[in-house]
């Protein structure tokens, strides 16, 4: 080995004397000429030949060098190659979107996505814009629409250079109004606070006094300025929602309230505020209060790792009472200056692009988006893309309830006449044609079906298929899911296989109950849910269904689990019936009306409706639903005990059934001959397992029950080894049902440990 390695220095060839000439170019360019170059490699060469390693250099010094080291390392081996250390193989990391930001021209995109320019001006030309130039900028649902074209994942950010200006000078980025989330524990005055801030009650309005949607809303403060707002649940079961709310934040106010300090909750919205990398405001509440404690609450937050100004840190704390109006202009002049301090701006002559907040089902307008543009503007009639969805702006509802003719930056606003329910986060951008924006929606739908297949060939399809059921599937989908239904995979879960895809209501549920699985899959699939309660989730917005969703999958145990075939918005449909019935689980209803048809045709079905309007009630009674699922369990009871105080040796008698009989007295509760049986010496079990006991008698006589300070003869069957000071327990079997146990963030789950 040591012959070859010299053979390939002398000829150049080494793969490590090229790796040298390479590492000597890139060297060069970061040293002053040439003999600080050689000088370097000099004192290299000469370091690793007197430590024993091959050295590599530019000069023959340098060679020689390396070769004095290797024949060195050679000898102390005695001939033998010195073991090279493994080098252990990392995972293959999942390939990440290519992040593209607005504003990008075609040159550019075409750079970001590895292609030619002339694929990009394909794109562009097929819509009917050909470019004229490749400085030309590329809008966001271009950009979507050529990663497609390319098979590639992108990520559209907003560009967040300076400011640029117009051919006349006029800045394109105009000052906006900071987006503000209001984030906390459930019940610590965040939906008070706000209705002092813009003099509303929202509170009462809500179903248990607790906020269950994400609101947005304009807050006129003094001054002449204006705040966005958005009000976030507290309810550990808005995890998502928050996470949501802190993404599109500029500033939050952390709320915690003075009598009751840092909770679960807190810390959680401390942590997507932190996440989420935006400016801050503390404000402790409810300091009105009896028992209220500013200080101690300070404390906690500064444990938490929070650097409050009182303690030396930069993030203002303001203490408030929204009852008393107590500390709430200074509330108010924190979070200016603090939206000051970001000198906030946005674009308002480009196409709108924002995030949807929440989105729900209406009986009289269909589909309702509530989103927050950050840049651009959008008006009524143009052409929208929500999600997977896409539709024309019908009616378009600005702040106050008020109909408006279009919103522009950091407004919130509610639009209709989309074609269906998006998922509360995902993007809404405008567009400029119908055809442009169905494009983009069917692009949009074919990436999460791909990946949904994908997960679906590799077998990790649950969670998956749980966040995505709201995805509509065109005709290929359904194709490929009738494939896959016939695989193994599917074949192990068909009630999975018949109930995944109601997503469509073209009638696609008829399709899927007549899917080609064999009745063995049926069995099979049949058992293996017999345990879990398979369920389907309705509510009144998909942000809260979502939230329900997450809660119910939190409450499955290895005993009884939880899965959710289907989670939709709005009123509790026929088709959403025939679908449980077909997985013989019940439906979750959350704020939405089960009319009386539903409530017959669900009756007929023998489906069960559980229809609550605040989400600690639901929870609940999935938890009893979980307990009376559960199966039943064994549990032992001791029916009596006694001490064993002289053996008798009874073999080779006629007429007797066992060699070895203990007299015993009862000290406790009864015997029972048709019951089992436990031998203990010293507290501990001396026979694995239980015992039948062949006979019981009493005076010579066989009897079947002996009671409490009775003398009696006990023989166990197959175990002779009693010795007197033994005891002798009586054990009963009975069937209980299972137990459950109260969850803290609501709801029960069955207890895995069941006790004796």
């Amino acid at each position: 080995g040591g012959e070859k390695g010299d053979d390939d220095d002398d000829a150049g060839g080494g793969g490590g004397w090229k790796h040298a000439q390479r590492g000597s170019q890139k060297t060069a360019k970061k040293h002053d000429g040439p003999k600080a170059l050689h000088g370097r490699f000099a004192a290299l060469a000469g370091a690793n030949a007197s430590a024993g390693a091959s050295g590599h250099g530019e000069t023959d010094g340098g060679r020689a060098g390396g070769a004095d080291a290797r024949s060195k390392t050679s000898s102390s081996s005695d001939g033998q190659t010195p073991p090279k250390k493994k080098k252990k193989k990392k995972k293959p990391e999942a390939p990440r979107a290519t992040v593209v930001k607005t504003g990008v021209t075609i040159a550019e995109l075409a750079r970001l996505l590895k292609c030619s320019p002339r694929r990009i001006e394909t794109v562009l030309i097929d819509l009917g814009e050909p470019p004229a130039s490749l400085e030309e900028t590329v809008s966001a649902d271009v950009i979507e629409l050529c990663a497609v074209e390319l098979g590639v994942d992108v990520e559209v950010v907003d560009d967040e250079s300076p400011s640029a200006t117009s051919a006349d000078g006029t800045p394109l980025e105009l000052p906006r109004r900071a987006v503000v989330a209001v984030m906390g524990h459930v019940d610590h005055g965040k939906t008070t606070l706000l209705d002092r801030l813009r003099s509303a009650n929202v509170a009462d309005g809500e179903a248990g006094g607790i906020t269950q949607h994400l609101g947005a809303f304009v807050v006129k403060c003094g001054g002449g300025g204006e705040l966005t707002f958005l009000d976030t649940p507290g309810h550990a079961a808005f995890s998502a929602m928050r996470r949501r709310g802190a993404s599109v934040t500029d500033v939050a106010v952390l709320v915690c309230a003075a009598d009751d300090g840092v909770m679960p909750q807190t810390r959680e919205a401390a942590a997507h505020i932190l996440a989420a990398n935006c400016k801050f405001v503390v404000a402790i509440t409810k300091c009105d209060r009896d028992g209220a404690d500013p200080s101690r609450v300070r404390d906690e937050l500064h444990a938490m790792g929070i650097a409050l100004e009182s303690h030396g840190g930069d993030v203002q704390c303001v203490e408030v009472s929204a009852m008393t109006g107590q500390g709430m202009e200074d509330l108010e002049m924190a979070l200016f200056l603090e939206a000051e301090s970001l000198n906030l701006t946005a674009r308002r002559d480009c196409e709108g692009v924002g995030v949807i907040l929440e989105a729900r089902l209406d009986k009289g307008h269909g589909a309702v988006v509530t989103g927050l543009l950050r840049r651009g503007v959008v008006g009524i009639g143009e052409h929208v893309v929500a999600g997977t969805h896409y539709g024309r702006v019908r009616r378009l509802i600005g702040d106050g309830g008020v109909d408006v003719e279009s919103c522009g930056p950091s407004e919130p606003f509610e639009i209709t006449g989309l074609r269906g329910v998006p998922s509360a986060g995902d993007s809404v951008m405008v567009v400029a044609t119908e055809e442009r924006a169905r494009r983009v929606a069917t692009a949009r739908a074919d990436r999460i079906e791909t990946a949904r297949l994908a997960a679906l060939s590799v077998g990790d399809d649950r969670q998956f298929v749980l966040e995505h059921t709201h995805a509509p599937l065109g005709e290929r989908g359904k194709a490929n899911i009738k494939k896959m239904a016939n695989k193994s995979k599917l074949r192990r879960e068909g009630v999975k296989a018949r109930t995944m895809y109601e997503a469509d209501k073209d009638g696609t549920l008829g399709d899927l109950l007549d899917l080609e699985i064999d009745d063995d899959a049926d069995a099979r699939a049949a058992e293996s849910v017999n345990s879990d309660l398979c369920a389907i989730v309705k509510a009144d917005v998909q942000g809260t269904a979502e939230a329900v969703r997450d809660s119910l999958l939190g409450l499955g145990t290895s005993s009884v689990g939880v899965k959710v075939v289907y989670v939709g918005v709005g009123a509790v449909s026929e088709s959403d019936v025939a679908l449980a019935a077909a997985i013989g689980g019940p439906i979750l209803a959350f704020n939405v009306q089960v009319s009386n048809v539903v409530e017959k045709a669900a009756k007929d079905a023998g489906v069960v409706i559980v229809n609550r309007k605040v989400i600690y009630h639901l929870l609940d009674a999935v938890g009893e639903l979980l307990g009376g699922l559960a199966p039943e369990r064994l549990h032992e009871e001791v029916l009596g005990e006694a001490e064993v105080r002289q053996v008798f040796d009874l073999s080779g008698r006629r007429g007797n059934k066992a060699n070895m009989v203990a007299g015993c007295v009862v000290n406790s509760g009864s015997f029972s001959a048709v019951e089992k049986f436990r031998l203990l010496r010293d507290g501990e079990p001396v026979h694995e397992g239980l015992l039948d006991a062949q006979s019981i008698r009493r005076h010579r006589l066989e009897v079947t029950t002996v009671g409490k300070g009775t003398e009696c003869g006990v023989s166990l069957a197959d175990h002779a080894d009693v010795k007197p000071g033994d005891v002798i327990q009586c054990v009963h079997f009975v069937k209980r049902k299972a137990v459950v146990e109260k969850v803290a963030t609501g709801g029960a789950r069955v207890v895995e440990r069941q006790p004796r």
